[in-house]
């Protein structure tokens, strides 16, 4: 059985980050965020697809080696939006 992988430690990013000599300030003028927003990506506190992108493009390694758990075992980022529910269901039965 394959050995699964764990999702780099906050710690392992920054360090990453000081050694690609970027720092977080960078990445969120890149982004057109603030820092605390790349500092909550990092922390996994928040989500978001383009802070990790942007931060894997920066310390050039492949997001799914950064975070396996979103990118490898979780088939990608959950989609924007409302979760497709019992509802959502009902009504476009109704529509056909």
């Amino acid at each position: 059985m394959p050995k699964v992988q764990s999702d780099w430690s906050p710690t392992d990013i920054r360090v990453a980050l000081l050694r690609a000599k970027v720092d977080q300030s960078w990445i969120a003028r890149q982004c057109g965020i603030s820092r605390s927003t790349v500092y909550k990506v990092i922390e996994g506190t928040t989500s978001s697809e383009r802070v990790r992108r942007a931060i894997a493009d920066a310390i050039e390694v492949d997001v799914r080696i950064i975070w396996p758990s979103i990118y490898v075992y979780a088939g990608g980022p959950r989609k924007r939006g409302r979760p497709w529910g019992a509802k959502n269901k009902r009504m476009k039965a109704a529509e056909n």
